[in-house]
């Protein structure tokens, strides 16, 4: 009596509600219960009533995860951007909805700028994006041998970069993708 399972659904008699979990980064976490009586719950239903995802929520890294274990991978973003509801998947008695932790990324920028320091990237910024906010405009830069760092400290490559071509006469081949970690030094 009670609960009776299959492969992708488990249903529950008309007396008891269903329930889901939501995990991750929502504003309220856990298990969500709801009435199963012609009713149906998909991921953005499930989302709302976990009070929607927290500020470091990596919305293209959400999954389902079925009761039998099978994970579905939830792009949230073409889900809530794009109103792409390919992405708004059904869920069943006993599956679960994470949303993991986005993995804050960074570069640090050092020498002859206004404002060194550690700045916050995002997938896909390029040099021109990172040197407006350190605001390269500094007497005595030297800015054709601009040094960028990767992989430091376990092996660390050095790049040199002529911010002069790119930012003087357009040369977009010196405007290079950064990645998580880079070291950016303008003598």
């Amino acid at each position: 009596t009670g609960v009776t399972g299959t492969d992708m659904q488990t249903t529950v008699e008309e007396d008891q509600p269903a329930y889901i979990y939501v995990f991750g980064e929502v504003k309220k976490p856990g298990k969500i219960e709801y009435d199963i009586d012609g009713d149906i719950m998909t991921v953005k239903q499930a989302l709302t009533l976990a009070g929607w995802y927290a500020e470091k929520a990596n919305l293209d890294g959400a999954k389902v995860i079925r009761a039998n274990n099978i994970q579905e991978p939830v792009n949230l973003n073409r889900l809530i951007f794009q109103a792409d509801l390919s992405q708004d998947l059904i869920l069943y008695q006993g599956d679960s909805l994470f949303i993991p932790e986005s993995k804050e990324m960074g570069i640090y920028v050092l020498g002859m700028v206004k404002k060194p320091g550690f700045f916050r990237i995002t997938k896909g910024m390029t040099i021109l994006q990172v040197l407006s906010l350190a605001n390269h405009e500094r007497f005595g830069a030297l800015l054709k041998d601009t040094k960028l760092v990767r992989g430091w400290p376990n092996r660390p490559a050095v790049y040199s970069v002529n911010l002069d071509k790119l930012l003087y006469r357009g040369d977009l081949r010196q405007n290079i993708e950064l990645k998580d970690g880079d070291v950016m030094f303008i003598p």
